[in-house]
């Protein structure tokens, strides 16, 4: 399953707004940040690995890959 920006924007209002000390906000926001950026580069593999399905004549597996990306 993965994580939507949305959801990761959410998180990072509850930190922001959270009573955790500012180090710490700044850690946790940091967490978060890397984690929308792995999320980012998994899409973008997904979709040149779709891609290479299409190529090779198995368009149901690319359109499956697409699928998971879009949700």
């Amino acid at each position: 399953m993965s994580i939507t920006t949305e959801n990761l924007n959410h998180l990072g209002t509850l930190v922001a707004t959270s009573t955790a000390e500012q180090h710490e906000k700044h850690e946790m926001l940091a967490f978060l940040a890397d984690m929308e950026q792995a999320q980012k580069e998994m899409d973008k593999m997904l979709l040149t690995l779709a891609v290479m399905f299409d190529q090779n004549g198995m368009q149901e597996m690319g359109v499956e890959l697409r699928k998971f990306v879009f949700k």
